[in-house]
């Protein structure tokens, strides 16, 4: 301590109370002076109360003892409350716990022998547990495709066999457009959907699974003359939207299920449609104001064109949107479309696809559930491409930073070999006019040589669950924490509620 230091001290003595520059009491001298004067001093806790027992056995304890009573405090001293109050109780969560997955690591759920043409993915929207679905296929030489299925147990943490579901009538053809969906309700049921395709009969069938995708029922035939499904979303009360195309005439049409069963299939009244049309349905909001939501892509001129459609899910008119994709380079076809809802007050719509032959993929997002949409976008800016091999790319919604987060395939063509191809990731809040950053990174998701990608998240969840084909025949599944990918500014400023204490 410096002179003028210890002069300063010797100061404040002087002209304050003699008491505040007392030494602290020690523990010792709070115990004697506790003994001598039956109170406890100071500001220091005072021992437990024990109970003591005689050295001798059998014997009967002694009375529990007392903590002493506090001294009355001398003169300028400050004495605290004792013993100190609790802090307040925080607010009871407004939901069940339920097991919140984290980043994991990459597990391959599927190796198959043959390749995989095509993966999808859902989450129960009470466990967040997922549900992967895909279509396998031999390129040459005999053997027919197969879907299968393979649901993860959140409670063991681990992954379902793989299961085959497309069995007798219902198997699926040697057509080359196979494909397979999935949902999961707010009762936990699952439900994949597929189209049998074996020439000249087209039909569409689905299963169910109601134990978590140990068992499923047998397949049943939902409607004729229908050779692929593109997406199927489920809405909490168990009513199901298939979207799916017709074979005579081409044209995308839509499938309900309510509790009465499944209806008849009710066209989409697009404007032009082909073979290899992809899409993707959502349903927004609940009970009867529910409405379904959906992106099909057309055919011919003009290029890149595309149609946004919506109709009350119990049924009704369709009000239908063109949009063109503003680079339709390549094919100049809308293909890998890949759909999320996300609710609230103005639930978010939004969608994601490329241009089939180019490299780029695009989003476009609806403010107010489908009822009005925003300006097509690239995700990535032509600078940030790198190679020409056509994208898959996938959408998640994080609530707390209310932002899109966007995952796309780069950058060479690994459908059928094991061409490098990695994940990048961007974000934007919805009606932002860009993507961030302007110039993507890779997404450390693990994929080497990724194909087909697909995303599903439980509704209010900050993470997601990513799926995607790995070295043409293996299907690879990770969890991924959105605030990776979302910068931190998006996020609110965390705040202490009134009267809480540090």
């Amino acid at each position: 301590m410096s002179v003028f230091a210890v002069r300063m001290l010797a100061l404040s003595c002087l002209v304050a109370p003699l008491v505040a520059c007392a030494p602290a009491r020690s523990y010792a001298g709070a115990v004697a002076t506790a003994r001598a004067a039956g109170c406890w001093p100071g500001n220091a806790l005072p021992p437990a109360p024990v109970t003591v027992t005689p050295g001798a056995w059998p014997a009967t304890p002694l009375p529990t003892t007392t903590p002493y009573p506090r001294c009355t405090p001398e003169p300028g001293e400050a004495q605290r409350a004792w013993p100190t109050p609790l802090p307040p109780r925080a607010p009871f969560p407004t939901i069940r716990a339920f097991n919140q997955p984290g980043s994991a690591e990459m597990r391959t759920i599927m190796r198959l022998p043959d390749a995989i043409l095509s993966v999808d993915i859902a989450a129960n929207p009470l466990s967040g547990d997922p549900v992967v679905a895909a279509i396998a296929a031999p390129l040459t030489g005999g053997g027919r495709p197969h879907a299968f299925v393979s649901a993860y147990d959140g409670q063991a943490h681990s992954w379902g066999t793989a299961q085959s579901l497309d069995i007798g009538a219902a198997a699926i053809g040697a057509h080359r457009f196979r494909s397979v969906a999935v949902a999961v309700a707010g009762d936990g049921a699952i439900t994949a959907v597929w189209g049998a395709t074996s020439h000249p009969a087209y039909g569409l069938w689905a299963s169910t699974s109601r134990d978590g995708g140990a068992s499923w029922g047998a397949p049943q035939h939902l409607a004729d003359n229908i050779f692929g499904v593109l997406d199927v979303a489920a809405a909490l009360d168990g009513r199901l939207a298939v979207l799916a195309l017709r074979r005579e005439p081409v044209e995308p049409v839509l499938l309900t299920r309510d509790a009465a069963g499944w209806g008849q299939p009710d066209p989409l009244p697009v404007a032009s449609a082909w073979y290899g049309s992809s899409g993707s349905v959502q349903i927004v909001g609940e009970g009867a104001g529910a409405r379904a939501v959906a992106l099909t892509s057309g055919f011919g001129e003009p290029r890149g064109a595309l149609f946004l459609a919506t109709r009350p899910l119990a049924g009704g008119a369709w009000r239908v949107e063109p949009r063109r994709a503003p680079e339709a380079g390549g094919q100049g076809i809308v293909g890998n479309v890949r759909g999320l809802a996300a609710g609230g007050a103005a639930p978010i719509v939004a969608f994601s696809f490329s241009v089939l032959g180019a490299p780029g993929a695009y989003a476009v997002v609806s403010r107010d559930g489908g009822a009005s949409w925003d300006a097509v976008a690239p995700i990535a800016p032509a600078s940030a491409r790198s190679g020409d091999a056509t994208p898959f790319s996938a959408l998640a919604y994080d609530p707390a930073a209310g932002a899109l987060a966007a995952f796309w395939t780069c950058c060479a063509d690994a459908r059928w070999d094991s061409a490098a191809s990695t994940h990048y990731a961007a974000w934007a809040a919805p009606g932002a006019a860009e993507w961030r950053p302007r110039m993507p990174a890779p997404l450390l998701s693990g994929a080497a040589a990724a194909g087909d990608t697909a995303i599903a998240q439980a509704p209010n969840s900050r993470a997601a669950w990513l799926a995607w084909v790995e070295h043409a025949n293996t299907v690879a599944v990770r969890a991924i924490d959105l605030d990776r990918v979302i910068d931190t500014g998006a996020y609110p400023t965390p705040t202490a509620p009134a009267g809480a204490q540090p």
